[in-house]
Order: C-alpha cells, then sequence, then structure tokens
C-alpha cells in the first residue's frame, strides 16, 4: 500500500504518470509513478497499523511481538 503526501488518498498501487511538455522545442515527455487522483509523485511506502487499522507512512513503531503500531495508538498502548 501506498499513501500520497499530497492529498492523502491511500493507494494500491501508484500510477504511471506522462507529463508532456509542448512548450519545449523538442516536446520532452516526462514519465513518474504517482498518485491517479492529484497526479503528484510524492507517494511513500504504507504500513497498516494492527490496532486501529490506519495507513500511515513513517509514523509508526514496530514492537518486539512484530504488532506494528501508529503512533496514536502506541501513546495510548
Amino acid at each position: 500500500m501506498y499513501i500520497c503526501n499530497n492529498c492523502g488518498a491511500i493507494l494500491e498501487n501508484t500510477v504511471s504518470i506522462h507529463e508532456y511538455h509542448n512548450e519545449l522545442d523538442d516536446k520532452p515527455i516526462e514519465k513518474y509513478h504517482g498518485c491517479p487522483f492529484c497526479k503528484c509523485d510524492d507517494v511513500m511506502e504504507a504500513v497498516q497499523c494492527d490496532l486501529c487499522g490506519e495507513f500511515v507512512a513513517y509514523d509508526y513503531v514496530k514492537l518486539k511481538d512484530g504488532t506494528i503500531a501508529c503512533s496514536d495508538c502506541y501513546e495510548t498502548f
């Protein structure tokens, strides 16, 4: 799973995005993977909190038993 840092969408997969630059003489095509909703390339892999089910990209802790806890759940754990 992935999470878009721009619009917050939770994505199963990123999509290939082609951006055409017709304003330049050689009309290059910029290709990248990103969010299908906002077309942003600021997308990170996400993990699901085992306690609340929320998907998070970086605010989580993996406990000794393998449980993944988001920062909110870890504070109340």
